[in-house]
């Protein structure tokens, strides 16, 4: 069962995704294996500042019809290249958030396999000194979480 969001926070932001857009893929991506961490973390690779931050980066995310149905975080290490949000990254460490449900607001216009540009996951990476989102990516497959992702509550 999805975890339902009434917040219209980010609405306008996320309407505005076809034009802030960096890219969408339709295919399983290479991503960057998770940074090793200590174990015993109370939120699988995430200590609780940077958990912190990739809720509260999801929850600011989230528009008004969203369902969620899973929610996960990674931290990762190097520089955003190019930010779409507005917000540089300037941490050398980043969090990469993946949202994946149902967002009925937000169109790609992205080549896509078979047609269907139905959004399945929006991505964010984001900053977790600032807490500011610097790239937002959308995906018409779900992809699997990466290994030691931590899972997001947002109730």
């Amino acid at each position: 069962m999805g975890v339902r969001r009434s917040s219209t926070v980010a609405v306008a932001g996320l309407l505005a995704l076809p034009v802030l857009m960096v890219g969408c893929s339709s295919g399983e991506p290479d991503r960057p294996a998770p940074v090793a961490r200590a174990t015993g973390l109370p939120h699988g690779s995430l200590d609780q500042h940077d958990y912190d931050a990739a809720v509260a980066a999801a929850t600011d995310a989230l528009g008004a019809d969203d369902t969620i149905s899973r929610a996960t975080a990674t931290v990762q290490t190097g520089h955003v290249g190019a930010a779409n949000t507005g917000h540089p990254c300037r941490s050398e460490r980043r969090l990469e958030v993946a949202l994946v449900g149902d967002f009925p607001h937000i169109v790609t216009t992205g080549t896509v396999a078979g047609g269907d540009t139905t959004v399945r996951e929006v991505d964010l990476t984001v900053d977790p000194q600032s807490g500011e989102t610097c790239v937002i990516s959308v995906r018409t497959a779900a992809a699997r979480p990466p290994v030691g992702a931590a899972v997001l509550d947002l109730g």
